[in-house]
Protein backbone atom coordinates (compact mmCIF):
# COMPACT_ATOMS: atom_id res chain seq x y z
CA UNK A 1 0.00 0.00 0.00
CA UNK A 2 1.47 3.26 -1.06
CA UNK A 3 -0.90 6.19 -0.41
CA UNK A 4 -1.21 9.41 -2.33
CA UNK A 5 -2.50 12.36 0.09
CA UNK A 6 -3.67 16.37 -0.49
CA UNK A 7 -0.97 18.22 1.01
CA UNK A 8 0.70 21.44 2.09
CA UNK A 9 1.20 23.81 4.89
CA UNK A 10 -2.11 24.58 5.97
CA UNK A 11 -4.01 21.30 4.62
CA UNK A 12 -3.74 18.35 6.97
CA UNK A 13 -2.75 14.94 5.06
CA UNK A 14 -5.83 13.54 3.30
CA UNK A 15 -5.85 10.55 1.23
CA UNK A 16 -7.05 11.15 -2.44
CA UNK A 17 -4.98 7.39 -4.07
CA UNK A 18 -5.57 4.34 -1.86
CA UNK A 19 -3.39 1.59 -4.54
CA UNK A 20 -3.49 -1.87 -3.29
CA UNK A 21 -1.03 -4.56 -4.87
CA UNK A 22 -1.98 -8.58 -3.07
CA UNK A 23 0.93 -10.87 -3.87
CA UNK A 24 1.74 -14.49 -3.24
CA UNK A 25 5.11 -14.17 -1.33
CA UNK A 26 5.63 -18.29 -1.38
CA UNK A 27 5.43 -18.19 -5.60
CA UNK A 28 6.65 -14.33 -6.00
CA UNK A 29 3.68 -13.12 -7.63
CA UNK A 30 1.15 -10.60 -7.89
CA UNK A 31 -2.79 -12.67 -7.45
CA UNK A 32 -4.75 -9.35 -7.44
CA UNK A 33 -4.32 -5.35 -7.77
CA UNK A 34 -6.93 -2.66 -6.44
CA UNK A 35 -7.30 1.25 -7.15
CA UNK A 36 -9.16 4.00 -5.99
CA UNK A 37 -9.06 7.66 -5.96
CA UNK A 38 -10.86 9.10 -3.27
CA UNK A 39 -12.47 12.44 -2.37
CA UNK A 40 -11.18 14.51 0.11
CA UNK A 41 -13.81 15.76 2.59
CA UNK A 42 -11.91 18.26 4.74
CA UNK A 43 -10.20 20.33 1.49
CA UNK A 44 -12.06 19.40 -1.45
CA UNK A 45 -9.79 21.52 -3.27
CA UNK A 46 -6.25 19.77 -4.51
CA UNK A 47 -3.35 21.64 -3.79
CA UNK A 48 -0.60 23.02 -6.43
CA UNK A 49 1.68 20.55 -4.27
CA UNK A 50 -0.07 17.54 -4.62
CA UNK A 51 -1.05 18.03 -8.08
CA UNK A 52 2.38 18.14 -9.29
CA UNK A 53 3.95 15.66 -6.83
CA UNK A 54 1.10 12.83 -7.75
CA UNK A 55 0.24 13.84 -11.48
CA UNK A 56 -3.52 13.63 -10.03
CA UNK A 57 -6.18 15.74 -11.28
CA UNK A 58 -9.14 17.53 -9.75
CA UNK A 59 -11.11 15.61 -11.87
CA UNK A 60 -9.98 12.61 -10.95
CA UNK A 61 -11.32 12.75 -7.19
CA UNK A 62 -14.65 14.78 -7.78
CA UNK A 63 -16.56 11.69 -8.18
CA UNK A 64 -14.19 9.46 -6.41
CA UNK A 65 -15.68 7.94 -3.33
CA UNK A 66 -15.07 9.08 0.35
CA UNK A 67 -12.23 7.53 2.26
CA UNK A 68 -14.95 5.19 4.51
CA UNK A 69 -16.60 3.75 1.39
CA UNK A 70 -12.83 2.96 -0.18
CA UNK A 71 -12.09 1.09 3.03
CA UNK A 72 -15.19 -0.64 2.52
CA UNK A 73 -14.16 -1.83 -1.44
CA UNK A 74 -10.63 -2.93 -0.18
CA UNK A 75 -11.65 -4.54 2.38
CA UNK A 76 -14.34 -6.58 -0.66
CA UNK A 77 -11.28 -6.86 -2.85
CA UNK A 78 -9.32 -8.15 0.12
CA UNK A 79 -11.94 -10.78 0.55
CA UNK A 80 -12.39 -11.78 -3.08
CA UNK A 81 -8.22 -11.99 -3.25
CA UNK A 82 -7.42 -13.48 -0.55
CA UNK A 83 -8.20 -17.40 -0.22
CA UNK A 84 -10.15 -18.34 2.76
CA UNK A 85 -8.22 -19.00 5.35
CA UNK A 86 -5.10 -17.48 4.42
CA UNK A 87 -3.32 -14.92 6.43
CA UNK A 88 -2.45 -11.77 4.57
CA UNK A 89 -0.58 -8.75 6.03
CA UNK A 90 -0.33 -5.32 5.00
CA UNK A 91 3.12 -3.76 3.90
CA UNK A 92 4.41 -0.14 3.21
CA UNK A 93 7.16 1.51 2.70
CA UNK A 94 8.12 3.01 6.29
CA UNK A 95 5.22 3.34 8.66
CA UNK A 96 3.92 6.86 7.04
CA UNK A 97 1.73 5.37 5.42
CA UNK A 98 -0.55 3.65 8.18
CA UNK A 99 0.80 5.92 11.31
CA UNK A 100 0.93 9.86 9.29
CA UNK A 101 -1.88 8.91 7.26
CA UNK A 102 -4.45 6.50 7.70
CA UNK A 103 -4.80 6.09 11.69
CA UNK A 104 -4.92 9.77 11.93
CA UNK A 105 -7.44 10.30 9.27
CA UNK A 106 -9.90 8.04 10.53
CA UNK A 107 -9.44 9.24 13.69
CA UNK A 108 -10.15 12.66 12.95
CA UNK A 109 -13.15 11.59 10.69
CA UNK A 110 -14.35 8.57 13.69
CA UNK A 111 -14.23 6.23 10.89
CA UNK A 112 -13.66 2.72 11.74
CA UNK A 113 -10.38 1.20 10.32
CA UNK A 114 -10.06 -2.56 9.80
CA UNK A 115 -7.69 -4.00 12.45
CA UNK A 116 -5.22 -5.50 10.03
CA UNK A 117 -4.15 -1.68 9.39
CA UNK A 118 -2.39 -2.02 12.43
CA UNK A 119 -0.19 -4.50 12.18
CA UNK A 120 1.63 -4.13 9.18
CA UNK A 121 5.18 -4.88 7.52
CA UNK A 122 7.80 -2.32 7.30
CA UNK A 123 9.13 -3.03 3.63
CA UNK A 124 12.01 -0.68 4.76
CA UNK A 125 13.14 -1.71 8.05
CA UNK A 126 12.83 -5.65 6.68
CA UNK A 127 15.21 -4.42 3.72
CA UNK A 128 17.52 -2.91 5.90
CA UNK A 129 17.73 -5.98 8.25
CA UNK A 130 19.36 -7.92 5.66
CA UNK A 131 21.08 -4.68 3.63
CA UNK A 132 22.11 -2.80 6.43
CA UNK A 133 24.28 -0.15 4.06
CA UNK A 134 20.91 -0.11 2.17
CA UNK A 135 19.47 3.41 2.01
CA UNK A 136 17.80 4.28 -0.92
CA UNK A 137 14.44 4.74 -2.58
CA UNK A 138 11.41 2.67 -3.24
CA UNK A 139 11.85 1.67 -6.37
CA UNK A 140 15.78 0.95 -5.44
CA UNK A 141 14.99 -1.06 -2.93
CA UNK A 142 12.35 -3.05 -5.27
CA UNK A 143 15.29 -3.83 -7.48
CA UNK A 144 17.58 -5.09 -4.99
CA UNK A 145 15.67 -7.13 -3.71
CA UNK A 146 15.12 -8.74 -7.10
CA UNK A 147 11.64 -8.00 -7.83
CA UNK A 148 10.22 -6.06 -10.78
CA UNK A 149 8.71 -2.99 -9.99
CA UNK A 150 5.55 -0.96 -11.09
CA UNK A 151 3.76 2.26 -11.19
CA UNK A 152 5.26 5.61 -10.43
CA UNK A 153 7.23 7.61 -7.91
CA UNK A 154 4.29 9.03 -5.98
CA UNK A 155 1.65 7.54 -7.87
Amino acid sequence: IDFECNCGRKVAFEIVEFPVVVADLDKLEIVGEFQTFVRPEEHPALTGLCRRLTGIRQSDVDEAPLLVDALAAVDAFLKRTVPAGESFAVAADGPTDFKRFLHKECLRKRLACPAYYYRWVDVSKHLLMHHPDTKCTLVEKVLRAGLVGGGEPHR
